[in-house]
């Protein structure tokens, strides 16, 4: 059974996704009717999943996994599921940063991923905030079967692959205070 604090996570994100779902099926019904709630429930759902492009040329954990991100958007808030497969199992209980990142996947060149997508960035904030409420930080802890997951509930409007992301990007460690999980290991192509 997970921990309260990854439980209540879950049961956050659950909830959020579980008001964000119907709003993505219904908004159609009430776009047109002009109340107060028109364009509110507005979003687009997108998956990206395939291996992991390895960005270092030196053997890690990451090298041969693969991953998948679902991405719900609303117009206010955005939830993001990551699942991780094939990682070394010896890894286990080791925890990653996981990053959205502006840039593309290029193997061997981790540098090309860019920097992490900041939402205060985009609305020109100045000086832009480093957190889990203006980026989207997705850290994994590698279980037993070499697999990690995580979920994450952000309060802005996600843009979509290529309108401003790339990549989702997994560091050498776990996300500390200032948004920073040291080198790059592998990266996830989000694809237009």
């Amino acid at each position: 059974m997970p921990s309260s604090p990854v439980r209540r996570s879950m049961i956050i994100a659950a909830a959020t996704l579980g008001a964000l779902l119907p709003g993505l099926i219904l908004s159609p019904a009430y776009a047109d009717d002009g109340g107060p709630a028109a364009g509110l429930l507005d979003g687009t759902i997108t998956v990206d999943a395939g291996p992991l492009s390895d960005l270092r040329p030196e053997a890690d954990p990451t090298d041969g996994a693969a991953a998948r991100l679902l991405v719900v958007r609303g117009v206010v808030a955005t939830v993001a599921k990551l699942e991780v497969s094939g990682l070394d199992p010896a890894a286990a209980g080791h925890s990653y940063g996981v990053h959205v990142h502006t840039g593309p996947c290029v193997a061997g060149d981790g540098e090309a991923a860019g920097p992490h997508y900041n939402h205060d960035k985009t609305t020109s904030r100045e000086p832009a905030r480093i957190s889990a409420t203006t980026e989207v930080w997705l850290d994994i802890t590698v279980d037993r079967h070499g697999r990690g997951h995580a979920t994450t509930v952000v309060p802005f409007a996600l843009p979509t692959a290529g309108d401003g992301i790339g990549s989702v990007v997994v560091h050498e460690h776990p996300t500390d205070h200032a948004g920073m999980a040291g080198g790059r290991l592998a990266c996830l192509p989000l694809v237009p």
